[in-house]
């Protein structure tokens, strides 16, 4: 089983990130690919940004088997507002570095990993293949 994630941004992540991909789907084509790319959001300082998101998805699409992509901005206030509700509830104010902000985005992004492919993982009653997963991301009428 293989995990794969990353940023499509700009710089090194959408370059490097998709020629692994590509790699590891040249040389293991067997091992099944899920991709979590995270996008970025519309205020992005990097003026690439939208050139290589449109790239990267390219080869994501080609070599990936599952992606279910993040968006940056959509992230950013998810994490805020779960820092909100504990502010709230101990009532006390928070003043977050940029460092830590980006590790508590980071952290929710593995867990939400580790909770989609959990039952893929783990023995168990609910056990389902990682192609089970792929599926039920999809909605049916």
């Amino acid at each position: 089983k293989q995990w794969y994630q990353r940023r499509v941004r700009g710089g090194t992540g959408s370059g490097l990130g998709t020629r692994t991909l590509s790699i590891i789907a040249e040389n293991f084509p067997d091992v099944f690919r899920f991709v979590i790319p995270v996008y970025p959001s519309a205020d992005d300082d990097v003026i690439t940004s939208p050139y290589n998101t449109t790239l990267a998805m390219n080869k994501i699409s080609e070599h990936g088997n599952c992606v279910m992509p993040i968006e940056n901005q959509s992230l950013s206030a998810i994490c805020a507002k779960l820092v909100t509700a504990k502010v709230d509830t101990i009532k006390h104010t928070v003043t977050e570095s940029k460092e830590k902000a980006f590790n508590r985005m980071n952290s929710f992004v593995a867990k939400v990993i580790l909770d989609v492919t959990a039952s893929a993982r783990f023995d168990g009653s609910m056990n389902v293949d990682i192609n089970e997963i792929c599926m039920n991301l999809v909605p049916f009428p």
